[in-house]
């Protein structure tokens, strides 16, 4: 099994009739991920840095 590190950063608004604010939610969990799982998510991630560079 493979340990992998999630960092996520999602930008989120909330507008008011008065004003609006600007934030972040942030985040890192650290999730274990079994070895056929690590190959799925190694192919999707492929793909889309194939799919991001042409």
């Amino acid at each position: 099994n493979a340990l992998a590190e999630v960092a996520w950063n999602e930008p989120q608004e909330l507008i008011g009739k008065m004003d609006r604010r600007r934030s972040a939610a942030n985040g890192v969990r650290y999730v274990e991920i079994a070895p056929g799982d690590q190959e799925a998510i190694t192919a999707f991630i492929a793909g889309r840095l194939r799919a991001a560079g042409s």
